[in-house]
């Protein structure tokens, strides 16, 4: 999925990058996910040019995935147009999350919202590691025409089976995931009361101590502090 900027401009040392954060893109049942642009340009202006596209929707922040890694400065460099999601109930999006389930019509709502766009050259590639790469098998399963290449690093397919249950029995590393998760996670409605931040975060008993007081039962834990 060659970029045809990169033919049509060869011999320049890459595009600048207008960002642009935050769009509301609207799922099927009116929740808005935080979007993030990152868009090849000149002078200060994106580059008019209908684009090749390469997604990554993320649970874990869309800006500090970005600031770990740089990957899509990188890859708008190159004249791609990079478009970067939190997920549903994550950081800057609306909605609650709900472990894995509404991964496969959100990236296909996602996918359907950059096929309107004048930007979009009708060509996209996803990427991503672990929850990322579930975002991505679980949006094709749905069959989008306009995703054509998917590259989804150390991820599974079949949740109860393997990797997040074994034959429906839960692996501990992901009531372990679920305690760090509602930690960091600073989506608005999640912890829109005051206490909720520092319930979670300060002097919270640690995950490894509840592990010595099996079985842990609902209501135990901090995580009652989260909204259901």
């Amino acid at each position: 999925m060659e970029s045809p900027l990169s033919q049509k401009h060869a011999g320049n040392a890459g595009f600048d990058i207008v960002v642009i954060r935050n769009v509301r893109v609207e799922m099927r049942d009116g929740v808005q996910l935080a979007t993030d642009l990152y868009r090849p340009a000149r002078d200060g202006e994106p580059i008019s040019d209908p684009l090749p596209v390469l997604l990554l929707r993320t649970p874990y922040n869309k800006d500090e995935v970005e600031a770990a890694l740089g990957y899509n400065r990188w890859f708008a460099r190159q004249g791609y147009l990079c478009v970067v999601q939190d997920c549903r109930g994550c950081y800057a999006s609306e909605g609650k999350v709900n472990f894995l389930f509404p991964e496969a019509e959100d990236g296909f709502d996602t996918l359907q919202w950059i096929s309107q766009q004048p930007w979009s050259g009708g060509k996209v590639g996803s990427w991503g590691t672990s929850w990322m790469g579930w975002t991505q098998t679980a949006m094709a399963a749905l069959g989008p025409k306009n995703l054509v290449a998917m590259v989804p690093n150390m991820s599974g397919a079949d949740a109860h089976e393997c990797t997040v249950r074994h034959g429906g029995a839960m692996e501990l590393r992901f009531l372990a995931w679920a305690f760090w998760h509602s930690a960091s996670n600073t989506q608005q409605q999640l912890k829109k009361d005051p206490w909720v931040d520092p319930g979670l975060n300060l002097g919270a008993t640690a995950f490894h101590d509840w592990l010595g007081r099996m079985p842990i039962r609902r209501g135990q834990t901090q995580l009652a502090l989260v909204p259901p």
